[in-house]
């Protein structure tokens, strides 16, 4: 997204520095525990802004990208150093088809497929 705006490129680069400070959910935890993720999201916040940061408040479809490309780096970065674990775990292949419905949506099908495919062959 070369055109990408100031708040979103922003907030990704902030969305994970609280998880120093407080740690990380993995994803089941989150989508089975909705009351526990938004404390745990509170306390991100607020290692935030200890740190001087604040996480930009995106509109819907912003956020929703950036959602997509948190979960396409978390699902590459297993792939590229635990392939024998993503071959074997279910849980990588519903992830995966999440990631491609959530492209879908966005409208950047092709774009998501193209960088899977990179990666995957090695390009980057």
């Amino acid at each position: 997204m070369p055109d990408a705006p100031a708040e979103l490129l922003r907030a990704a680069v902030v969305h994970d520095l609280g998880e120093n400070a407080v740690g990380d959910l993995a994803s089941p935890v989150k989508r089975r525990n909705p009351d526990l993720y938004a404390e745990f999201e509170a306390l991100e916040a607020e290692a935030l802004a200890v740190m001087g940061f604040d996480f930009p408040d995106l509109p819907q479809d912003l956020a929703a990208l950036l959602k997509l490309c948190d979960g396409l780096d978390a699902y590459l970065w297993a792939v590229v150093y635990r392939p024998d674990y993503v071959g074997r775990n279910q849980a990588w292949g519903a992830m995966f088809e999440r990631l491609c419905a959530q492209a879908s949506d966005l409208g950047f099908a092709e774009k998501f497929h193209e960088i899977v495919k990179g990666v995957c062959d090695g390009k980057f």
